[in-house]
């Protein structure tokens, strides 16, 4: 019961994040330290991954969204410019098997709208399936794709490099 009003309130976030015309709008520093690093807490650098997943599940329509699953914990990884980036993953389960092609590539074309420093793409991957592959600010990435059968979508984050301070993160997830 406790994770279907938990599915249901991401659902409505999701919603009212599409309705309203919301998109997540910050305007990151770089460190002077390190280039690629962005002057960014990293409770801000997973807040900002997590709205972004949901506004990617919102790509697929919602009368074939069965269930939206974000969770609440994500790893630290490295990343190429130094710092961390906070990794997260949100499932999105339809309500049967649909047309992925069409939801990645209008996803692809909206991030796209956003211009610099946001670009996006589809990408083929394994047996003929495809994948949105959005790339932001602070080498933030964000990918989007579906299992074999088309029944449910998998989003990963990989938010802005973050410098994490000493004693910041205890154990494997934050």
């Amino acid at each position: 019961m406790k994770a279907l009003v938990r599915g249901v309130a991401v659902l409505l976030g999701g919603l009212v994040l599409v309705l309203s015309g919301c998109a997540v709008d910050y305007a990151p520093k770089p460190s002077p330290s390190r280039s690629g690093v962005l002057v960014l807490t990293l409770s801000e650098a997973k807040t900002t991954a997590q709205a972004i997943e949901l506004e990617l599940s919102a790509l697929v329509p919602s009368p074939l969204v069965a269930a939206i699953a974000q969770t609440s914990r994500g790893s630290l990884l490295d990343c190429a410019s130094g710092g961390s980036h906070w990794s997260g993953h949100t499932r999105v389960d339809f309500i049967g098997p649909i047309d992925t092609a069409q939801v990645l590539e209008a996803g692809a074309r909206a991030w796209n709208a956003r211009g610099e420093p946001w670009h996006a793409s589809v990408e083929d991957i394994v047996e003929a399936d495809l994948m949105l592959v959005v790339r932001g600010p602070g080498d933030s990435q964000y990918l989007m794709s579906t299992s074999s059968d088309k029944t449910y979508a998998h989003i990963d984050s990989f938010a802005p490099c973050v410098e994490v301070q000493p004693g910041e993160v205890r154990g494997p997830f934050y």
